[in-house]
């Protein structure tokens, strides 16, 4: 007998099309295998999760049909010639779906909290790569070193422990997504587990859960 399928409304109304300011009014209805626990993106790790937080979230890069990195939220980066050091800019005008921007100390700070060891990500060892972040993970070294840096709002510096070719689909991946930190702080275990005020950086916004 095949396993039945829960029927879960995560209605999605589009807000902002990959935050480029134009409206589009439209619903998007999913079919899930389970109602999702939360939709944090620096603590889930199911499948059904990733599913929804991949409309409502967005990320410096994502990931095109061929798995190759293209600007999300940075319109561009650079790379040092020793491959250790990437220097994103955000693009102008993106903004939360509660309408304030979006900057790249909000990535800094995102990124700095799935290393928290006080917030123990199951997600962490995925920022490894970066500079002291697992020795801030592991009480050795404290959050200032991690090798992230938010020059300005629209400049974010990261500098990695070695070359890692691959760093750029690691920023596609759903734990190095922007949180909003305001929320976060203000309701910390409940700010992604209903939709009620939920504030994200995606091309859709939940509007009923």
């Amino acid at each position: 007998m095949k396993k039945l399928l829960l029927l879960l409304s995560c209605l999605l109304t589009a807000v902002l099309f990959s935050g480029c300011g134009i409206q589009h009014p439209d619903t998007v209805s999913y079919v899930l295998e389970a109602e999702p626990s939360r939709l944090d993106p620096a603590m889930t790790t199911a499948l059904v999760e990733s599913n929804v937080e991949l409309q409502i979230f967005e990320g410096l890069t994502r990931l095109d049909d061929d798995d190759v990195p293209q600007p999300a939220l940075a319109e561009s980066w650079d790379i040092s010639p020793d491959g250790k050091t990437y220097t994103f800019h955000l693009r102008p005008g993106i903004e939360w779906s509660d309408g304030t921007p979006i900057t790249a100390g909000d990535i800094e700070y995102s990124w700095k909290r799935v290393v928290d060891p006080d917030v123990a990500s199951e997600n962490a060892y995925m920022l490894f790569c970066i500079d002291k972040a697992e020795d801030y993970f592991n009480k050795k070294a404290p959050a200032d070193a991690v090798g992230v840096k938010a020059v300005d709002d629209r400049t974010l510096v990261v500098r990695l422990k070695e070359p890692t070719p691959y760093f750029l689909n690691l920023t596609a991946f759903h734990c190095y997504y922007p949180v909003p930190r305001k929320l976060v702080e203000a309701k910390p275990d409940t700010w992604a587990a209903d939709a009620d005020g939920m504030i994200c950086s995606g091309p859709y916004k939940i509007v009923s859960w």
